[in-house]
């Protein structure tokens, strides 16, 4: 699958506080990661504030507080199986809240941060995990590879 027929299954949606250059830029980041992971499919992103995700963390976790991103695996079973082309892979919700707040606690942009929310949830979609220090490891390795990308972008411009 090629990147310029991927960055069409990207979907964007809810409070987008990013310019068209910056949702042009994670659609191409998400896109390379989805073909990295050879998935066929779309993904939804959607943007919400610190109310919204904490409801959503609630009904679907039972953890009733807000959180940074939330992945939703709607494949056709949920067992991480390719689902057919026109499917959508999982919706990832992000907090724009959360991350305006860590963004600025850590010094970063908050496009940056919002990227790394979004790439998070999709590399749960993917089937990468962070509930142990080993698997948490490589979560923040393939973070970080791909988000040296989005950074070499910013820095041209």
């Amino acid at each position: 699958m090629s990147p310029a027929r991927l960055s069409g299954r990207v979907r964007l949606a809810g409070r987008r506080p990013l310019t068209p250059l910056w949702r042009s830029s994670l659609r191409r980041l998400l896109s390379r990661a989805l073909e990295d992971g050879r998935r066929a499919g779309a993904v939804s992103v959607v943007f919400v504030g610190d109310d919204e995700i904490r409801e959503l963390n609630r009904r679907f976790l039972g953890e009733d507080r807000a959180t940074d991103v939330l992945a939703f695996d709607l494949s056709e079973d949920g067992s991480r199986g390719d689902p057919h082309p026109d499917d959508l892979l999982g919706e990832i919700v992000v907090s724009v809240e959360t991350a305006r707040r860590e963004a600025s606690a850590r010094g970063v942009p908050l496009e940056r941060e919002l990227a790394l929310y979004a790439l998070h949830g999709l590399l749960h979609l993917l089937g990468l995990d962070d509930a142990d220090p080993a698997s948490r490891r490589r979560m923040r390795r393939a973070e970080a590879r791909r988000l040296a990308l989005w950074d070499e972008a910013a820095a041209e411009g």
